[in-house]
């Protein structure tokens, strides 16, 4: 009879399992760029739907997102892809719960990693309740007139604000875990952290919308800069989470050029080459040498390693063995092959 421990192991490896299949396979760095398209796709239907049929201002040339899924259809068109937005975030959370922790080397940066997995699902939850309660219809005589706002706007204001908050936390734990990692594969990526930290930058300039805003009077230029700001701020924090493609396509080209397993923590100890890039084709890749030869194991794995390099083969059942490599003979030097 299984005890409850064994089946908290069982379930807790399969979902590890579920995770690294999510990271690892051939498709992978999609998912994080499918998953941000999905929302910018409805946010642009919902516009267009609310636009034809009136349902918006005239004046309202950049009306906020919830102003276009006020009234049907676009109310169901807002409500239906927010919510498949928020079945597959959870594709790339996963994936994030795998790839973050392999980032982290020590104890501090392993707390940057679980803070951002926490504050990232915590932002899907409040995404899904503004998408599952929108703004009530007369909310614009709540914003001008003085009208008492009812509590299904209440609700749909504390998701969108539990949204922007924790996904704009999610960006600083991550942003400062990719500044603070030693690997020095991490190092390499210049490129996505610049775009992680200008995203961070402009979430918190875009916040401080709210200052300039006070001293606009007219409705119209006041309701259309809000607008404004506010999806300046969505598309930040969807190109944030884009970035996170490049981060794992790096990260399992970085592995299959050294013919290790993508499961071997030591990878990311590894260098790339200059500018940071993980070279393409067979004859691209190069033997280990160095320093960073031993962190895999055993010299011969690494000859192992080194001779399926140079023979153009890739071997990802690396282990920590040499016995679990199969790569191909070689001469000794007295007339045998091992």
């Amino acid at each position: 009879m299984m005890r409850h421990g064994d089946m908290y192991r069982d379930h807790n490896g399969s979902l590890l399992r579920i995770c690294r299949g999510l990271c690892t396979f051939k498709y992978a760095h999609w998912i994080p760029l499918v998953v941000t398209t999905v929302p910018s796709l409805f946010m642009f239907l919902s516009f267009c739907l609310a636009k034809y049929n009136n349902h918006i201002p005239s004046w309202a040339w950049s009306p906020t997102v919830s102003l276009t899924g006020l009234q049907e259809p676009e109310r169901s068109i807002y409500q239906l892809g927010f919510v498949m937005s928020f079945v597959s975030f959870w594709l790339m959370i996963a994936q994030l719960a795998w790839f973050l922790p392999r980032i982290a080397q020590t104890t501090f940066e392993r707390c940057l990693a679980f803070g951002a997995i926490v504050s990232v699902i915590l932002a899907n939850f409040g995404f899904l309740i503004q998408t599952l309660t929108p703004l009530q219809e007369d909310v614009l005589l709540v914003k001008y007139f003085g009208e008492e706002p009812t509590t299904q706007s209440l609700i749909h204001f504390f998701g969108a604000v539990a949204f922007f908050t924790f996904s704009w936390i999610h960006g600083i734990l991550v942003a400062w875990l990719f500044v603070v990692s030693k690997a020095p594969v991490v190092q390499s990526w210049k490129f996505s952290r610049k775009v992680k930290i200008a995203c961070v930058y402009g979430i918190f300039f875009i916040r401080l919308d709210k200052i300039a805003l006070l001293y606009i009077d007219d409705y119209a230029t006041l309701e259309n800069l809000a607008g404004m700001f506010q999806r300046l701020q969505v598309y930040l924090v969807l190109t944030y989470f884009s970035s996170y493609s490049w981060d794992i396509y790096q990260h399992n080209m970085h592995c299959k050029r050294y013919g290790v397993s993508i499961d071997n923590r030591h990878a990311l100890d590894l260098a790339l080459p200059a500018g940071g890039f993980a070279p393409k084709g067979r004859n691209a890749h190069g033997p280990i040498v160095g320093e960073a030869a031993s962190l895999l194991g055993t010299e011969d794995l690494v000859g192992e390693v080194n001779d399926g390099l140079v023979n153009g083969r890739f071997h990802h059942d690396y282990g920590s063995s040499p016995s679990n490599v199969k790569g191909p003979s070689r001469d000794r030097g007295d007339g045998r092959s091992r």
